[in-house]
C-alpha cells in the first residue's frame, strides 16, 4: 500500500474515547486497545539481545475482567476498612446498574474516604489497573455525590499557590464525571513501570478518560479546552526493584528542605501551562543544581540514596531510571492500596541480581515477582491492600514454604483465587492475591478456588 492509509478499513469500526467497564455491551474500539498495542509492542523482538520485551521483563496484559474484579475487591475492602460499612452494600455502590441505601453520614465517609485514597501499580504497564480504580471510583461518586458538589469543595481545598487559583475555576465550571476524574487522577493515582512507553500509554489514557468529559463552548478559545495536566509526578518511567534507602549525612544536608520543595513544584507543576510550565521546570534543575553543589563540596558518595536520584531524574525525558522512591517522586511515602500484574517467568540475575538483593534481600529461586511483594511490604500502609495476580506456583512451590508461612504470618489473607481453569488468563496459569496488613483484624479469611464458568458472575 507504500504507506497509505485503508480508510474503508478503519471505518467499519466504532471508535470512543471512552473507557468502557467490563459490563458495556457497546461494540467499539475504545481506550483499552491502547494496552492490546502495548502487549504488541512486548512482543517484538529485540535485535540486541534476541528476545522479546515480554520474555525479558515477564509483562503480560492483563483481561479488562480481571482488573475489574480486582479493583472492586480492593475498594470494597479499603472503604470497608475505613468506613465500616457491609462489604455487600459496597460491592453493589461499585456497581454500575445498582441502586445503594446509604445515610448522608456514611456517603461522607466514603467520600472523605475516596479523597484520602493513594494507589500504586508499581509495574503499570498501559495503565489498566489505575484506570481501573477510577472507574469505579467514578461509578460510587456519581450516585453519593450527584452533582460532585462535595468532591468539588475537597479538590479546591488543596490548591494552595495562588498563582494557579485559576484551577479553582476549572473544578468549578467543569462536568461532574470531569471534576471526579481529575481529581483522582490528581491525588490519588500512581504508577511505575520500567519501560518509558508504558507510563506514556497509561498518561494518554488519562488525558482520553478526561477530553471525553470536556465542556465545548464554541464561543470560547480553543473551543474552551483548556490544557490537560501534566502527569509526569504521577507516572514514572523507573526500576521499582531498584528501591533506595533514607539518607544520613549527619545533618549537613536537610533534604526534608528540598522535599518540600520538590513537593511545591509537583504540586505547581501539574496544571501549569506555557512560560510557567518552563519557569517550573527550571525551579527543577536548579533544586538539582543545588544538591549537586554539595555532593561535590562534601565529597560524598551518595551513590543508591534518595539524594542521589534526586540529583540525576529527569522526570521530563523519554529515559527510565534507575531508582525509585516514592516519597521523593510523588510526595507519597506509603500507599493504601497496591495494586497491578507485576512481571513473572524471569528470575533475575548475575549484576542485577546482586543489586536488587542488595536492597530487598533473597527471596525464594531469585523469581521477579518475589520482589515486588517485597515492595509492597516496604511501601504499603500497616492497614493497606495487596491485590497482584502472580504464577500459581506461588501456592506450591517446595522453595517458597517458609517464605509464604512468613508472608501470612505478617498479613491476613483475604483471598487466593485460583485462575488455572479460566480461559480467559492461559496460558499464564495465574492465582489473584488478597491481602491485607497486620493493622486489619479479619472475622475470617480462606482460600477461594472458583470454577471456569464463575469468572462470568464476579
Amino acid at each position: 500500500m507504500n504507506g497509505s492509509i485503508n480508510f474503508s478499513r478503519i471505518e467499519k469500526y466504532n471508535f470512543t474515547i471512552d473507557e468502557n467497564s467490563s459490563v458495556d455491551l457497546e461494540v467499539s474500539v475504545d481506550p483499552e486497545m491502547l494496552g492490546r498495542i502495548f502487549e504488541n509492542l512486548l512482543a517484538e523482538i529485540d535485535p540486541r539481545n534476541g528476545e522479546s520485551a515480554r520474555k525479558s521483563t515477564g509483562s503480560f496484559y492483563t483481561p479488562r475482567e480481571i482488573v475489574d474484579y480486582m479493583v472492586s475487591e480492593s475498594l470494597v475492602r479499603y472503604l470497608n476498612n475505613l468506613t465500616g460499612i457491609d462489604a455487600t452494600i459496597l460491592c453493589e455502590l461499585l456497581k454500575l446498574d445498582s441502586d445503594v441505601c446509604l445515610s448522608d453520614f456514611e456517603k461522607e465517609r466514603i467520600i472523605d474516604a475516596f479523597d484520602e485514597i493513594k494507589i500504586l501499580d508499581p509495574a503499570c504497564g498501559s495503565g489498566a489497573f489505575p484506570l481501573g480504580i477510577m472507574q469505579k471510583m467514578l461509578i460510587a461518586l456519581q450516585k453519593i455525590d450527584t452533582n460532585a458538589e462535595k468532591w468539588k469543595v475537597r479538590q479546591i481545598s488543596k490548591i494552595e499557590n495562588v498563582p494557579f487559583r485559576n484551577i479553582e475555576r476549572k473544578i468549578r465550571d467543569s462536568s461532574v464525571d470531569y471534576s471526579i476524574k481529575l481529581g483522582i487522577i490528581q491525588n490519588n493515582l500512581h504508577g511505575v513501570d520500567i519501560q518509558p512507553i508504558a507510563t506514556e500509554i497509561s498518561k494518554l489514557r488519562c488525558f482520553l478518560s478526561l477530553i471525553v468529559d470536556e465542556n465545548i463552548d464554541d464561543d470560547k478559545p480553543n473551543r474552551g479546552i483548556e490544557a490537560l495536566p501534566n502527569l509526569e509526578f504521577k507516572f514514572v518511567a523507573t526500576d521499582s526493584l531498584m528501591s533506595l534507602p533514607e539518607d544520613n549525612f549527619g545533618g549537613l544536608f536537610d533534604i526534608n528542605n528540598d522535599l518540600a520543595k520538590l513537593q511545591q513544584i509537583r504540586n505547581d507543576y501539574l496544571q501549569s501551562y506555557g512560560q510557567e510550565k518552563l519557569d517550573i521546570k527550571t525551579k527543577f534543575k536548579s533544586l538539582q543544581k543545588e544538591i549537586i553543589k554539595f555532593q561535590m563540596t562534601n565529597r560524598f558518595e551518595v551513590h543508591n540514596s534518595r539524594l542521589s536520584l534526586l540529583s540525576e531524574w529527569d522526570p521530563f525525558g523519554n529515559e527510565s531510571t534507575d531508582g525509585f522512591n516514592p516519597e521523593l517522586m510523588f510526595g507519597v511515602k506509603f500507599f493504601d492500596i497496591i495494586i497491578g500484574n507485576p512481571p513473572f517467568g524471569t528470575p533475575i540475575k548475575n549484576v542485577y541480581r546482586n543489586a536488587v538483593v542488595s536492597r530487598l534481600g533473597k527471596v525464594p529461586d531469585f523469581e521477579i515477582y518475589y520482589y515486588f511483594i517485597e515492595i509492597a511490604r516496604l511501601h504499603l500502609k500497616i492497614t493497606g491492600i495487596l491485590s497482584y495476580i502472580i504464577p500459581n506456583s506461588f501456592l506450591f512451590n517446595v522453595n517458597a514454604r517458609a517464605y509464604r508461612a512468613e508472608l501470612l504470618e505478617a498479613w491476613s489473607l483475604f483471598e487466593i483465587l485460583d485462575c488455572t481453569r479460566f480461559p480467559i488468563l492461559n496460558p499464564l496459569l495465574s492465582v489473584i492475591v488478597l491481602l491485607t496488613g497486620t493493622g486489619v483484624k479479619l472475622k475470617q479469611s480462606g482460600i477461594i478456588i472458583l470454577r471456569e464458568s464463575q469468572i462470568l458472575l464476579i
